[in-house]
């Protein structure tokens, strides 16, 4: 259940609070499912995904997407 809330938070916050927030919400959520992550990993994990969802998203495809809140 938590993974569903976790893409559901994703989709709600992403246009309102932008791309950075929205993934960490999503990363954050999504860890609370298991208990192999520890808070190191998953600040990591938040930090990788989303220079790769700007580079991807926002740099190369052109999007626009904001990174911070508004």
């Amino acid at each position: 259940i938590m993974i569903t809330l976790a893409v559901v938070a994703f989709g709600v916050t992403v246009r309102p609070f932008g791309l950075a927030v929205a993934t960490t919400a999503l990363v954050t959520l999504s860890s609370l499912a298991g208990r192999e992550f520890g808070w190191l990993k998953v600040v990591l994990l938040s930090v990788g995904l989303i220079a790769l969802s700007w580079g991807t998203f926002i740099y190369l495809l052109g999007l626009p997407m904001t990174l911070w809140p508004r």
